[in-house]
């Protein structure tokens, strides 16, 4: 279903997006006691032509990646099997397996990336802290 579906990302102010495909029905919304994904996260698929800014992130997700937000408006991940990659700290990460956990964002490099005076390569899976923009690699 393609609707205008308002939610927040991490708490902040509200938003309103549109032509985006959500996993829950309608039913679901209005019983959530009924929903077999009432404690899952909301899945978002943005349209192919529009991404869409991320404040807690302080950037844009691509078009055609998917949101996983929380009931409580918290973005726990973003994913996608096209290879769509997202800018966080500057550094190129990419969609297929990104997810946040409390102020921190974990993901793989998309190219070769100078972190910590280290040269790493793409698919490197690092850590990145949002509020120092400290980068942890994850061996």
């Amino acid at each position: 279903m393609s609707r205008t579906v308002p939610f927040c990302c991490l708490g902040r102010r509200a938003q309103s997006v549109r032509n985006i495909t959500c996993s829950k029905s309608l039913a679901c919304r209005s019983r959530p006691s009924m929903c077999a994904r009432a404690t899952r996260p909301w899945s978002f698929l943005l349209p192919a032509d529009s991404g869409m800014d991320i404040a807690v992130l302080a950037t844009t997700a691509p078009p055609g990646v998917t949101l996983h937000v929380a009931d409580d408006g918290r973005l726990e991940g973003i994913g996608s099997g096209h290879g769509q990659i997202i800018i966080v700290h500057g550094l190129a990460l990419g969609t297929g397996d990104f997810r946040l956990h409390d102020d921190q964002a974990i993901g793989a490099l998309a190219e070769p990336s100078l972190v910590g005076g280290e040269m790493l390569p793409a698919g490197t899976s690092v850590l990145v802290d949002l509020p120092t923009g400290d980068i942890i690699p994850r061996r």
